[in-house]
């Protein structure tokens, strides 16, 4: 198999970590690639230090976007791409060698439209969690849209999955801070796509390097959650509105507890503003459990308590 695969790198100030990943797509067993480093405003040396590594792969190309974001670098990326499958890697993860052979093998015996593998999660200890699973699970249309919402086969994430190039071509990645996946892997499963997912884990996802937390993506998480609902909502089918609201809800709980419990977090009082006031749906979604609405309530009256009874449920 000799087919190019554009493989976009969105970067923004890892001038130290950047090199790593090059070096690492660079490395495939897959060969043929077209390797797209779009720098969206670092003010350190990350745009020399790729365009040294083109100096010396024509694989390499190096682009500026003007306007800054993940979202606008990755946009970019799309534009230029001239492959016939589409990947992603962020600038400060890397790859195993073998991983594009991998995805488009996938995609090749189950006749997929989109492959994904599994990750390894590197903490900030420099653990590596997720061990490799011989199993595979063939999804489409809206089966793949649930397993990316309920998280279980499909990471919610653009980065550790191959595309065939026909079904990114009319989508972008949405103006928001963060939680961008979420929304361009939704629009791609609207399109009645085939994913086939190995569970082999080819990608390195560092959070051991310092990379944000998830904090900061809890409020873009919910408006994208809004945004699609309304979509589905023009769409008229009740269950599948009934699965997304539901998703809705668990995720925003799912939230407020986490701010509760830990108040340093980022954009608390608009989270527990946002929780108050949907309050009342909470106990409308019969598949959250009475234990989890029962602590949403405690930490709605008493954060102490709260925290106290959370410390008891850790212990036992």
């Amino acid at each position: 198999m000799n087919e190019l695969i554009s493989i976009i790198v969105p970067m923004y100030n890892c001038e130290t970590l950047i090199n790593n990943c090059i070096e690492s797509i660079k490395a495939q067993t897959h060969s043929n690639l077209e390797i797209l480093l779009v720098d969206n405003g670092s003010t350190d040396a990350t745009f020399d230090v790729a365009r040294s590594a083109a100096e010396q792969d024509s694989r390499i190309k190096v682009y500026r976007s003007e306007k800054k974001g993940v979202s606008e670098a990755r946009n970019l990326g799309l534009k230029k791409a001239m492959g016939n499958y589409i990947g992603f890697v962020d600038a400060d993860d890397y790859i195993a060698a073998d991983m594009y052979e991998y995805l488009l093998n996938l995609l090749k015996e189950n006749d997929a439209d989109i492959s994904s593998c599994n990750i390894f999660y590197i903490n900030r200890n420099g653990q590596k969690l997720f061990a490799d699973d011989s199993e595979k699970k063939i999804l489409n249309g809206f089966a793949a849209i649930k397993e990316c919402f309920l998280n279980n086969a499909v990471f919610v994430s653009v980065w550790n999955k191959l595309y065939k190039r026909e079904v990114v071509n009319d989508i972008t990645f949405p103006p928001v801070g963060m939680s961008e996946d979420l929304k361009f892997l939704y629009d791609i499963c609207k399109k009645d796509v085939s994913m086939v997912c190995g569970f082999k884990a080819k990608y390195y996802y560092d959070k051991s390097n310092g990379k944000p937390s998830f904090e900061q993506r809890d409020l873009d998480s919910l408006k994208v959650f809004r945004e699609i609902i309304n979509e589905e909502r023009s769409l008229k089918d009740e269950n599948r509105i009934k699965f997304f609201e539901e998703r809705y809800i668990k995720h925003l709980y799912s939230l407020f507890i986490k701010v509760r419990l830990y108040p340093h977090r980022a954009n608390p009082e608009e989270i527990i503003k946002i929780a108050k006031r949907e309050y009342f749906r909470l106990f409308l979604v019969k598949d959250i459990s009475l234990k989890f609405k029962l602590f949403v309530t405690i930490c709605l009256i008493n954060t102490a308590l709260a925290r106290t009874v959370n410390k008891y449920i850790v212990r036992t």
